[in-house]
This record gives structure tokens, C-alpha cells and sequence, in this order.
């Protein structure tokens, strides 16, 4: 038996020339999807809208809705709603979010509260690669899950480096995700699918257009606490994607380039006009975010830290059985500042430390 709220924002989505705006309106309207269809309004719904809302619920039930679903099964597609509390957490907070989102991959395996969006050029350097191999790596270590757009350039490097790191990614599509796009990409679509998600807001059968992109740019941000650009040149389809997460109050983020550089004219303005942080490693978005993170610890003992990398889990076994200092455990490891505060913090963004602020870190509670 299909849940009566999901299957009500399913009809809806499907109407033609019904897009997230009408949808908010109805939901200003009443209290659920449902509700709309039933016209059981539990709040003044404007004068001027009665027409227009009843012929909106005509077209839902025109839909053959049990053939849609059965469509979607045969496709192995699976929809969140807007209504579930499984809908992505920070796409849910934007302007006009969709209503429902189709998937094919392991839903449940992303943390959809730790996503980072990294968006770029089509015509990558090998600065733009380099950036990618320098940033990803701690990003994955620290637990984030690496969302951008499937497309050539910079797109594809974050997804294939995030999977070569054994880390979660999403691919967002600006068609259906049983239409992978561009058409040559289907092989990191089909890596994608065995270590991550491909996501859109698209029914099955929708093929790219010049005018889908824009509007799935403002997904890549949404569903991301932050948005990192590395290389765009002036008017690259990144920087839709920046602005999108700047005009949501979303932490951005951009890569400097050379000023003679074409492919860094668009970082470097938003650097210059103050929309974007300046970034050179991971660790200066990793020490912005990881207050953002609510503790998470999975296990006990020291089975739990087996999955670190080994300096990260030496350091775990220390600190779980008493507070440890900064200047003990460089001197019991033998290590450089920079790289224990880097490794403290991928800890703390795991959830599994904090400092108790003089200087000494303790286990999360």
C-alpha cells in the first residue's frame, strides 16, 4: 500500500507547469499534500487561487499514478517526497525546493547532513586537477560525503577521486537518472551507482536541455552545507552554482587562480567581491564546518577506530583513555603541529573528539 502524503506529492510533481513555487503555495495554503486533494483547507486559501487550485486537482487524478510507480519499479528508481523526513536536510531549507526527488543508488548510506558540493570548469587544468587530489582526500577522511554534477571537467575528477578515496558521492543530473549525462559518462554513472547516488528531480525519460542545467544547479548547492568552486572562467555554469549557494546564506568556497588565467576569472571574482572564501587545502573548510556536526560515534573499544588511518587511530586510542594535550601527543608521536591539528580536526568533524578548551581533547559523550 503506497503512503497516502508521498503519492500526493508524486501527483503533483507530475502535473504540467506545476514546479516547487505553485507547490509552496498550496502548502501555504493547507497542511498537506494530501489535504490539497481532498480541498480539506485548514487555512484561508487566497480567493483568486480556488479556480486555479481545483483545476490542478483535476489533472492530479487524471494520472495513472499505480502505472507511474509500477514504471519507476521496473526502472529501479526509487522518490523521496518533500513531505518525508528522509528528504535531504539542507535541500529542504531552499528557495523552492522540488517536490520529490528520484534516486537510483544506496539512499540510506549518505549522511545527507555532511554533503560538500565541488563544481568547476568543463576545461580543467592540471591545477584544477591537482586541487581536486589535494582537497578530496581529507574531505572523504573527514567523513563528507562529494556531490557535483556528473559533467566533464572538474565534475567528473570530484566524483572519480572521491571514489578512488573510498568515500559517498552524489551525481546530480540535469536529466533523469536513468538517462545518464553526458551519454559518455556511463561508466563513472555505473561506479557512482555502486558507491553513491544519482539524484534528480526529473521523471524517468527526461533528456538534458540547455535550461535544465541552471535549474539543477541550485540541487548541487542546496543539498550541500557548502559549495566549493575550483576553476570556472567568467561565465562558467559553476558560478550559477556558487551563486545559488551564496543567495541560500550556504557556505562558498573558491580555489585562487593565475589573474592571466581564463579559467580562473570566475574563482577569482568571487574571491575579490567577497561571495567566496579563499581556500588552499581541506583543512581550512574542514576547521569552518566541524562545529556544524553533531557527535557520532559508531562502536566501542578499539574496534571502533579500525577503519581510520593509522595516524588518526593511534590518536584515538590515546585521547579515549585520558584527555590528551597538543604537546603530548606530538611528542608521543613524533609528529608536526600542522599535521596533528590536520588529523584532530577530520576527528572532531567524525564526532569522535573535542576540545575541551585548554588545549586538551577528550572523547565525545
Amino acid at each position: 500500500m503506497m503512503d497516502e502524503e508521498k503519492t500526493a506529492c508524486l501527483r503533483l510533481s507530475l502535473v504540467d507547469g506545476l514546479g516547487p513555487k505553485t507547490f509552496q503555495k498550496i502548502m501555504d495554503g493547507f497542511d498537506s499534500a494530501m489535504a490539497f486533494l481532498k480541498n480539506k483547507s485548514a487555512k484561508d486559501v487566497n480567493e483568486s487561487y480556488k479556480d486555479y487550485f481545483k483545476n490542478i486537482r483535476r489533472k492530479c487524478y487524471e494520472i495513472d499514478i499505480e502505472q507511474f510507480v509500477k514504471k519507476l519499479e521496473n526502472l529501479d528508481i526509487k522518490y523521496v517526497s518533500y513531505k518525508e523526513q528522509t528528504y535531504p536536510h539542507w535541500l529542504k531549507q531552499i528557495n523552492y525546493p522540488p517536490i520529490v526527488i528520484y534516486y537510483k543508488g544506496n539512499y540510506k548510506a549518505i549522511d545527507f547532513g555532511r554533503c560538500i558540493s565541488i563544481v568547476g570548469t568543463r576545461a580543467n587544468t592540471d591545477y584544477g586537477r591537482r586541487m581536486i587530489k589535494k582537497l578530496i582526500g581529507p574531505l572523504v577522511e573527514a567523513g563528507l560525503c562529494i556531490v557535483s554534477g556528473m559533467a566533464f571537467g572538474i565534475d567528473k575528477l570530484a566524483h572519480e577521486e572521491t571514489l578512488r578515496c573510498k568515500g559517498k558521492t552524489i551525481a546530480v543530473l540535469a536529466s533523469s537518472v536513468d538517462k545518464p549525462s553526458p551519454s559518455n559518462n556511463v561508466e563513472i554513472y555505473k561506479k557512482i551507482l555502486k558507491q553513491g547516488l544519482v539524484v534528480s528531480e526529473y521523471p524517468p525519460g527526461v533528456s538534458p536541455t540547455a535550461g535544465l542545467f541552471p535549474v539543477r544547479n541550485r540541487i548541487i548547492a542546496g543539498i550541500s552545507l557548502a559549495t566549493v568552486v575550483i576553476e570556472a572562467g567568467e561565465s562558467s555554469g559553476a558560478l550559477i552554482t556558487g551563486n545559488s549557494a551564496f543567495n541560500n546564506s550556504r557556505l562558498l568556497y573558491a580555489t585562487p587562480g593565475s589573474a592571466f588565467q581564463q579559467m580562473s576569472v570566475g574563482c577569482n571574482n568571487l574571491i575579490k567581491y567577497e561571495q567566496a572564501k579563499l581556500i588552499t587545502c581541506a583543512e581550512d573548510i574542514i576547521n569552518d564546518i566541524k562545529h556544524m556536526f553533531p557527535p557520532r560515534i559508531d562502536g566501542g573499544a578499539d574496534g571502533e577506530f579500525s577503519s581510520l588511518p593509522n595516524l588518526e587511530r593511534m590518536l584515538m586510542k590515546k585521547i579515549s583513555r585520558e584527555p590528551m594535550s597538543e604537546d603530548k601527543l606530538m611528542k608521543l608521536f613524533d609528529i608536526s603541529t600542522q599535521d596533528l591539528l590536520a588529523s584532530l580536526s577530520r576527528l572532531e568533524i567524525k564526532g569522535l573528539i573535542k576540545s575541551r578548551g585548554d588545549g586538551y581533547y577528550i572523547m565525545t559523550d
